[in-house]
């Protein structure tokens, strides 16, 4: 929705062109569906999240370590 005014496009067609874009994304993802004035859900092909799954085990505690961006300030919004 903030690319609405700078593409001055309508949320949705945005949306629908980014949903076309992502309908095989290298095999991960069943399906992308538009929801409400222009979010896009994602949803992933089982495959893709046991294998998500799998790598996460193997890593333990070290799973999702890195030093990028270290020092600065993040917001993280999980909903």
């Amino acid at each position: 929705m903030l690319l609405a005014k700078p593409l001055k496009s309508k949320p949705r067609e945005i949306a629908d062109d980014l949903r076309e874009r992502l309908a095989d994304a290298e095999g991960l993802l069943e399906a992308v569906e538009i929801a409400g004035p222009g979010f896009l859900n994602f949803r992933l092909k089982q495959a893709s999240w046991q294998g998500l799954v799998h790598e996460i085990l193997r890593a333990g505690r070290a799973y999702g370590t890195n030093e990028s961006g270290e020092g600065a300030s993040v917001q993280v919004e999980f909903v």
